[in-house]
């Protein structure tokens, strides 16, 4: 098997793609309801609680999988930059000018990646402060 894979089966990464996915919906229905709009990213957030939640109940760090989390639920905001090659490379300007815009639009997206990523890391934290308040981890992992 190779590493990558490993990475990606481990516990921690188990969750955070859990909450990574199921947060896409609710990102993708926020967007629908009005869009043009700016990206709500409260779905990301309310996913990666849930996930650093469950994660912190089976003893694992709950900050982690929320950053995770988050950066798996960034996909749908990706979409929206994809969208922007196309409507930038239809304006009549100079090519100059069409370069510094192309490479914003590629700047920005570890930019929104990387801010999915921290309000997930955030909430994936909440998450885990709400399971300790609830007496948790009560069963680490690999006991």
């Amino acid at each position: 098997m190779s590493p990558l894979l490993q990475r990606l089966r481990s516990p921690t990464w188990q969750y955070a793609i859990l909450g990574g996915l199921a947060s896409v919906p609710l990102t993708l229905a926020l967007y629908l309801r009005a869009p043009g709009t700016t990206w709500d990213v409260s779905g990301i957030a309310l996913c990666a609680l849930a996930a650093g939640y469950l994660a912190k109940r089976r003893g694992l760090e709950s900050t982690p999988v929320g950053l995770r989390a988050g950066a798996v639920g960034a996909f749908p905001v990706l979409l929206s930059v994809a969208e922007l090659v196309p409507v930038v490379l239809s304006f009549t300007q100079p090519a100059w000018f069409t370069a510094v815009q192309l490479a914003l639009v590629t700047v920005s997206v570890p930019l929104l990646v990387g801010t999915a990523a921290l309000v997930g890391g955030v909430a994936g934290r909440l998450g885990g402060w709400l399971a300790e308040r609830g007496g948790h981890p009560q069963t680490p992992v690999g006991s």
